[in-house]
């Protein structure tokens, strides 16, 4: 049995950050710790919210007593996962984090999921964030899962094709992560009307491009990003390979999400489509891609 530490957001009500990665990591066959940063009456998308932040030293101490000899729990974990932060500050504090885990278990993996931006907001976290999570985490992250927002942000330029964003993709892999995931192209996508999605491979050195259906809903559900990450690294750790982790993440957060606009919800509805998550239908399958195409095509403009 793998142990993952995701270290997120937790809410009360709904789906978001730990209460979405959670239960479908689970399924997935994976045994889950979460570190709550916060505990939210729900998501900060409603008119009101209310709830406690844990802070950086106690997330450390809860880690470090993880680790106590009196107990020995931590060499246990197989891998961390981060998502969203709230200061330049936290950041500091996670790679801590990975750092005594790793000291307890050199192979632990580290997802960065690195939320800082969204399509059309630009960058939404507090100062000194995005340039820490950049500068310092990126490097020491095994796999990452930006979206295009994020990759840009990452990248440092402005990202308005799909050539940018696959020559982005495999440029973020050389500076640390062995695979990256961008969930969701927007903008860049080829078929503005749908759901794309890149990952880079850098262990292969393979691409793929996928596409499924975009979700017509009044306003785009919380959550999807932080269980579409939880379900590759648990597909991941349970022997899955890259491609196989990332149709099998992908294909079962549509059908989340999908099932969500059946019942006229806009909260995830991951228990209804329980048994998908376990196994989904590989509806929509990942096409490979050349990168050097796209590198080629980025040196001729």
């Amino acid at each position: 049995m793998k142990n993952v530490l995701t270290i997120q957001s937790h809410v009360v009500y709904g789906y978001a950050g730990n209460k979405a990665a959670t239960f479908p990591m689970q399924l997935c066959g994976v045994d889950v710790w979460p570190l709550n940063t916060v505990q939210f009456s729900s998501s900060t998308r409603y008119p009101k919210f209310a709830g406690p932040v844990t802070t950086n030293e106690d997330l450390i101490k809860i880690v470090q007593t993880l680790a106590d000899p009196e107990v020995n729990f931590l060499h246990k974990v197989d891998a961390v996962l981060s998502g969203y932060l709230g200061s330049a500050e936290q950041v500091d504090a996670i790679l801590e984090i990975v750092d005594t885990v790793r000291e307890q278990n050199p192979d632990a993996v580290y997802l960065l999921d690195p939320v800082m931006g969204k399509a059309g907001k630009g960058c939404i976290v507090a100062p000194g964030v995005a340039q820490a999570i950049r500068d310092k985490a990126v490097s020491r992250a095994n796999i990452t899962c930006p979206n295009l927002e994020e990759l840009q942000i990452l990248h440092g330029s402005e990202l308005s094709s799909f050539a940018d964003a696959v020559n982005a993709t495999v440029e973020l892999a050389k500076k640390g992560p062995s695979i990256v995931m961008v969930k969701h192209l927007h903008r860049c996508a080829l078929q503005p009307n749908e759901f794309e999605s890149l990952l880079y491979d850098d262990n292969t050195g393979k691409l793929y491009h996928l596409t499924r259906p975009l979700v017509d809903l009044p306003r785009d559900p919380v959550g999807a990003g932080d269980m579409l990450t939880g379900v590759l690294l648990a597909c991941l750790l349970t022997g899955k390979t890259a491609l196989e982790a990332f149709e099998h993440a992908q294909n079962a957060v549509y059908l989340v999400v999908k099932a969500a606009k059946d019942a006229g919800e806009l909260e995830l509805q991951p228990i209804a489509v329980r048994r998908e998550i376990m196994d989904p239908p590989l509806t929509y399958r990942a096409v490979e891609l050349n990168p050097a195409d796209y590198q080629a095509k980025q040196k001729a403009l």
